[in-house]
């Protein structure tokens, strides 16, 4: 047997496993990318070109993704994580919906960004850049993965401030299956500070026919200067209206109850039979 034949076969082995571990298998030295030749790529190349370069180097998915996020290449989010990469901070989440595009936010959702515990505030400064229809699939991708009802509502209001859409928002949550009974109480302050700022939207009375406890009393509120008792009357007008229309709808839900039970009665005259 030839030693030095067989030493230099095993030699090779041991090559062949060493380059196969650090530029996978199928790769070179020669086929080996640098970080900048990666981040060049993820910034400007096609989804196509993208997908290529980690289908045959996975290790980069997670430069990949934090490009895709800090350049607002929301497309590429899915594809790196497809290849292994991993958003591990829930401030990934939390800046994007403060600072990026909203479908970079959204695609994050999509891809199993953990959700922040300041939600509440990352959805108010969402809501400040994005229309209507992206924002609401924003919503949809979060409630779809955290409960509508881990929403501080009272928190939410505070951090909204006095941004328009306080009453699209609310209205937004009550679709998606908030209970608005179940949550603590808000002082009628709250809206009347937006009444004076000129944001108020009406909210106070979608609030009150959805449950939601409301509390009249505050110094602001019960004695306001002159100036500003015109927002507390329309306040008032609100909480007025309110519970008018939870009686009119009470009544009709009884109503409704009795006819599907068969329990109503026919008033209609009846004609007169014929002798």
């Amino acid at each position: 047997m030839n030693v030095f034949k067989a030493n230099k076969e095993g030699d090779m082995e041991i090559f062949g496993w060493i380059k196969s571990k650090i530029f996978g298998n199928g790769a070179s030295a020669a086929d080996a990318l640098t970080e900048d030749e990666v981040r060049t790529k993820a910034r400007y190349g096609t989804r196509l070109e993208v997908e290529s370069m980690l289908s045959q180097h996975p290790q980069w998915a997670n430069t990949v993704l934090d490009i895709a996020v800090s350049s607002d290449r929301s497309p590429l989010i899915s594809i790196a994580t497809k290849y292994g990469g991993v958003i591990v901070d829930p401030l990934v989440l939390y800046h994007a919906m403060q600072y990026c595009d909203v479908e970079t936010a959204i695609a994050l959702v999509e891809n199993g960004a953990p959700i922040p515990s300041n939600i509440e505030s990352a959805i108010a400064d969402a809501h400040r850049k994005a229309w209507a229809g992206p924002f609401r699939r924003l919503l949809k991708a979060l409630f779809d993965r955290h409960d509508v009802n881990g929403i501080d509502y009272v928190r939410l209001v505070s951090e909204w401030r006095d941004q328009d859409g306080l009453r699209d928002m609310s209205a937004l949550l009550h679709e998606f299956g908030y209970d608005f009974t179940k949550t603590r109480s808000i002082n009628v302050v709250d809206f009347f500070h937006r009444s004076i700022l000129g944001s108020y939207e009406g909210e106070l009375f979608d609030l009150l026919t959805w449950g939601q406890k409301i509390e009249f009393e505050h110094p602001h509120f019960d004695d306001p200067p002159e100036c500003h008792k015109v927002s507390k009357w329309v306040m008032l007008h609100d909480k007025e209206m309110a519970e008018l229309e939870i009686v009119e709808q009470t009544a009709a839900n009884i109503t409704q109850a009795l006819a599907d039970a068969g329990l109503t009665q026919d008033d209609t005259p009846k004609p007169k039979r014929r002798m």
